[in-house]
């Protein structure tokens, strides 16, 4: 028995990337959207997020998994221009509990959390001005 390959050669100026390609890509373009856009960081048992929106979405919602509990996040630009102290920055509630630095710690405890982050309406226009 002779070793035949499995693949039928194409010419060189043929540009098929084959599964590599979409499997890689797709794995890259996740971590885009969840870093880059939503702005969502993990870390060390924390999650925070830094969303960069376009100037078309006043909203996203994402569930995040960590061990047996269930994180349902909803972002929402705020009616306001801020709040004096937090003006600029995000206001993030973890159960309805401010979270004063913007920080979640996860806890593996099987519960569905709910995760408010508003985000000043100024600050937005500045990110979808500028980003």
């Amino acid at each position: 028995m002779s070793w035949r390959p499995t693949f039928t050669p194409r010419p060189a100026s043929w540009a098929g990337g084959g599964w590599t390609w979409y499997t890689g890509s797709s794995g890259l373009m996740y971590r885009l959207i969840l870093e880059s856009v939503l702005g969502m960081r993990l870390r060390a048992g924390t999650l925070s997020f830094s969303p960069c929106l376009p100037s078309d979405w006043d909203t996203f919602t994402l569930s995040y998994r960590h061990g047996s509990s269930t994180y349902t996040v909803t972002a929402l630009r705020g009616e306001g221009e801020g709040d004096g102290e937090r003006d600029g920055l995000a206001r993030v509630t973890l159960d309805g509990v401010l979270q004063e630095d913007g920080i979640i710690t996860l806890e593996d405890d099987g519960q569905t959390r709910q995760v408010s982050i508003e985000l000043p309406r100024h600050h937005a226009r500045l990110l979808a001005e500028h980003g």
